[in-house]
C-alpha cells in the first residue's frame, strides 16, 4: 500500500476515524502531545476522542521514535480491547506485552 496525504476540516478525531474507515484501515497509529508544564508525554483531547470514535485499534506512539521495548495494551475486557492487543501483538510478535485495566 501507499502513502496518501489528506487535508480534511472539521473535528480531527472524526475526520481521521471517518478516514480510517473509508481507506479501510486496519490500525491508526497516533502520537501524543507534550504538557507544557511537565514536558511528560500525555495523549491529548484528540487522540482520547479519537479513541472513543473508531472501532479501529489505536497504536499510541509516545515520544521520539527510538526501538520499541514493549507493549502496553489497555484493556476492559470487551472484544474491541481484545482486537486491539491481537493486532499489536500481531505487528510486533517479538515484544513483551502489558494488558492494563484501570477502575475508577
Amino acid at each position: 500500500p501507499g502513502t496518501e496525504i489528506r487535508i480534511e476540516e472539521g473535528d480531527a478525531a472524526a475526520r481521521i476515524a471517518e478516514a480510517a474507515g473509508a481507506a479501510g484501515a486496519s490500525l491508526i497509529v497516533a502520537g501524543t502531545g507534550r504538557d507544557a508544564a511537565s514536558g511528560r508525554a500525555r495523549a491529548g483531547s484528540t487522540v482520547m476522542r479519537l479513541l472513543r470514535l473508531t472501532p479501529l485499534p489505536v497504536l499510541v506512539a509516545v515520544g521520539e521514535a527510538r526501538p520499541l521495548r514493549g507493549i502496553v495494551a489497555a484493556t476492559d475486557f470487551s472484544p474491541a480491547s481484545r482486537a486491539a492487543l491481537d493486532a499489536a501483538a500481531a505487528l510486533f510478535p517479538a515484544l513483551p506485552a502489558t494488558l492494563l485495566h484501570a477502575v475508577d
